[in-house]
């Protein structure tokens, strides 16, 4: 973008999404990796990666950016202040692994379609407390195929949510209700989720949320990260406002001319 904003005819507006990126968890056992299915494992790899790095270096966000519910700000149901928060503490992640059995570390399949500056980056965190990670870029065809048959032990992962701003629908219904994106298995989450999906009624589904996010924050399925943001470059002369769903509307720009 750096060349792009040196011109005087350009802009750039960067916009929230609702994308959100998180490294999820083989807490299952489908994959072979049995280590990640103690929850003191998982909450070891959440104090092991600097998710206040990764969006502070890789995507130019401040610190506060970073998530702790697995949902986007501003959708329904999503509280970021209600779950329990992961301090970056390597020395805490180490001594989580040696309470769960796991002194030596282990190894661990870790594998994404993409997105490799952010996967160098935990997979070195991961490599510092002693989980050895052997990364693997999928073509996108292959990676759907090894996620549907349940062999990703660890992976990273940005969801939009379909453009749905709605917590439940958006982002639980996908990754809690034993499709191919569920790497949990836990039946209670399914059952609070499938609850959620049959109802309109909006206080019995805020209920639901707020049973479900501070026990998804405590087992520690998947580590949230940020919310992704995309710039848009137009013309200083056009007015126009990007939303949160990734689709441009461009009927409702204007020239300003």
């Amino acid at each position: 973008l750096e060349p792009l904003l040196a011109s005087p005819h350009l802009r750039i507006e960067e916009a929230t999404t609702l994308r959100v990126a998180a490294l999820q968890m083989d807490a299952a056992g489908r994959a072979g990796q049995p280590a990640l299915m103690n929850r003191q494992v998982r909450h070891a790899v959440a104090h092991a990666v600097d998710r206040a790095g990764i969006v502070k270096h890789l995507w130019g966000q401040p610190e506060s950016a970073v998530l702790n519910a697995f949902c986007a700000p501003g959708t329904f149901g999503c509280d970021q202040d209600a779950v329990r928060r992961y301090e970056f503490d390597p020395d805490k992640a180490r001594a989580l692994l040696r309470a769960a059995g796991y002194p030596d570390g282990f190894e661990v399949e870790f594998s994404a379609p993409q997105h490799r500056p952010e996967v160098a980056v935990i997979a070195a965190n991961l490599q510092d407390v002693g989980i050895r990670s052997r990364v693997n870029i999928y073509p996108p065809a292959t990676y759907a195929r090894l996620r549907e048959a349940g062999e990703l032990q660890m992976t990273y992962v940005a969801f939009g949510g379909s453009q749905l701003g709605d917590v439940v629908a958006g982002v639980y219904d996908y990754h809690y209700s034993f499709g191919a994106r569920d790497m949990a298995r836990d039946p209670f989450v399914r059952d609070l989720v499938a609850e959620a999906m049959s109802t309109v009624h909006q206080e019995r589904r805020l209920e639901i949320v707020r049973q479900l996010e501070p026990y998804l924050a405590e087992q520690m399925y998947n580590l949230p990260i940020n919310v992704w943001s995309r710039p848009y470059v137009m013309h200083r002369a056009l007015s126009f406002r990007p939303t949160p769903d990734e689709l441009p509307a461009l009927y409702t720009a204007r020239w300003t001319l």
